[in-house]
């Protein structure tokens, strides 16, 4: 019973793998037609007797290397032409010529026409710079079929022509094979060696000195061994060195050359008004805290949505006990009396609404944010208290930074990254302004006996209210107050009841102030730009982009 099992399946095994032998692709016959020139050249007509068998294919493709070296390991290029590809009646066949690693590779047939069965191609070529000149003599040293043929080779010839009278040459082949001299001039070599895949037809001729021309080819000289090339490297190299090594020392120089802020005179101990423009104007609040720490962020913002209230452009109104707030429109007209931002605050948060929620403006409101900080920096650039945006200035480092993060260079990319967030700097009238923006933080954050003559009004804490916010100091301004009997402002709503009290006006509004920063901060990431949903939020197997399939060709 084994020995029957053991016969089927030497039986079953040969029927499958029949199919594939009878598939198996080959040459046939490889023909070679060469003519040595007396300028030095030589034609190359080679006949390819190509058997595809069952498989259906395009057409073949024949590497041909131009590039010899030497035993000095020296390089040289030889000159190629390709003149036509044709089948064994002289029709032409299509085809593509290409250079791939120092190989001439003639690329047969269509992409849309696929063949089988056997199918003759007549590839014909000039080589210059084949010929190798020696002291006594001249030769062609040339491998008739390449060895690097994937399929079997079961037939190869080849027929040498000397275009020029000689005595009788000197012929070797290097394979098994019969050479046949006839009149000095015709030399035929037939191989008596069917070549695996891997092996080819090698020969040489030498005859005198002097019967063909000197066409040597060119040596093939590495770039990087030229002078140019020299140069360059020696270039690339110094550049390296200062891009790794000195480069970071030199942020570090910018800083101290241009980083920093011009030298005044020290801050003054206590200002009771914002700085103002070189027209006498007062800086806003959102203005004051840019320009004392070089960021327009959501607390500057905060802040002018307060200032806005308090000058009667809007009522806030608090909502779910604190969780939410209205902010509403008032009658004062909204095109007068504001800086542009101001003007593109306004119309980001009510459009064409006259009331809305901080809960509805989260996640909408962020570009109106950007847009807001951004003709911030724009307008003190404008008004001379800093010579370049500080936010591209910073962002232009950060840049930088990122590249030398890419290439491994980790020293310069720290160093771009700490110093570009302190590289703005301030004019002189941009420094002294800021020295009169810190007096008004002094005044305002202390609670020295000397400097608690507040005057005890609500038009004194009012008015600077937005400021203490930015300057992150609004309780304890508003602690000063806190012992006043005053009536609650007009511009703002709470839902505590009682006697009301500076101090926890302060703190109920404070959560107004977070509200209107939370507005401001980007969207959430569950939606794209695009409006495609996230992976994150209930992704499924075949969501997302992409997919498909595909299969052989």
């Amino acid at each position: 019973m084994r020995k029957f099992f053991s016969i089927v399946f030497f039986i079953f095994f040969f029927i499958l793998s029949v199919p594939s032998v009878l598939a198996s692709e080959a040459i046939n016959s490889f023909s070679s037609n060469i003519q040595i020139n007396k300028k030095g050249t030589i034609n190359v007509s080679e006949t390819i007797v190509y058997d595809f068998s069952s498989s259906e294919r395009r057409g073949i493709f024949r590497e041909i290397p131009y590039i010899d070296t030497n035993k000095e390991g020296k390089q040289f290029e030889l000159g190629f032409d390709v003149i036509d590809v044709t089948d064994e009646n002289g029709k032409s066949y299509a085809y593509k010529v290409s250079n791939d690693g120092g190989n001439i590779v003639i690329r047969i047939g269509k992409e849309d026409l696929y063949i089988t069965g056997i199918h003759t191609y007549v590839i014909s070529y000039t080589v210059s710079g084949a010929i190798r000149y020696f002291s006594d003599h001249d030769e062609l040293y040339w491998n008739i079929t390449g060895n690097n043929w994937n399929v079997p080779i079961e037939k190869s010839q080849a027929q040498i022509f000397l275009n020029f009278n000689n005595e009788r040459p000197k012929v070797e082949c290097f394979d098994d094979c019969n050479i046949d001299i006839v009149d000095n001039s015709n030399i035929n070599i037939t191989s008596t060696q069917l070549f695996e895949p891997g092996e080819g037809l090698t020969f040489v001729v030498g005859f005198p000195k002097n019967l063909v021309a000197v066409l040597e080819p060119k040596e093939v000289v590495n770039f990087w061994d030229t002078l140019l090339g020299k140069l360059t490297l020696i270039f690339l190299i110094i550049l390296g060195f200062i891009y790794y090594f000195i480069a970071p020392f030199i942020v570090f120089v910018l800083w101290l050359s241009y980083g920093r802020d011009p030298k005044t005179s020290s801050p003054v101990r206590a200002w009771y008004d914002p700085p103002k423009d070189s027209h006498g104007v007062s800086l806003k609040p959102a203005e004051v805290g840019t320009l004392v720490d070089e960021h327009a962020d959501t607390k500057d913002i905060s802040a002018t949505i307060v200032d806005l209230a308090i000058r009667g452009y809007l009522m806030i109104k608090e909502q779910k006990k604190g969780k939410s707030f209205q902010l509403t429109k008032t009658d004062k007209d909204q095109t007068k009396g504001l800086n542009k931002f101001e003007s593109v605050l306004l119309e980001g948060l009510f459009k064409d609404k006259d009331s809305v929620s901080t809960t509805d403006l989260k996640g909408s409101f962020y570009k109106t944010s950007t847009e807001v900080q951004d003709q911030l920096y724009e307008d003190l650039v404008k008004r001379g208290f800093f010579p370049k945006n500080p936010k591209k200035v910073r962002d232009k480092y950060y840049i930088l930074g990122t590249i030398a993060f890419t290439t491994f260079n980790l020293f310069l990319g720290i160093m771009l990254f700490v110093f570009g967030r302190i590289m703005p700097r301030k004019t002189i009238f941009g420094a002294v302004s800021q020295n009169t923006a810190l007096g008004l933080k002094n005044f305002l954050g202390s609670q020295a006996r000397q400097l608690e003559f507040q005057a005890k009004n609500w038009h004194m804490f009012e008015k600077l209210l937005p400021y203490a916010i930015v300057f992150g100091v609004e309780k304890i301004w508003a602690e000063r107050f806190q012992d006043i009997d005053i009536k609650p402002p007009q511009w703002y709503q709470g839902s505590d009841s009682g006697r009301f009290n500076s101090y926890l006006f302060v703190n109920n509004l404070n959560r107004a102030t977070n509200s209107f920063s939370s507005m401001s901060s980007p969207p959430s990431s569950s939606t794209s730009s695009s409006g495609f949903s996230s992976g994150f939020s209930g992704g499924s197997s075949g969501g997302g982009s992409g997919g498909g399939g595909g299969g052989s060709w």
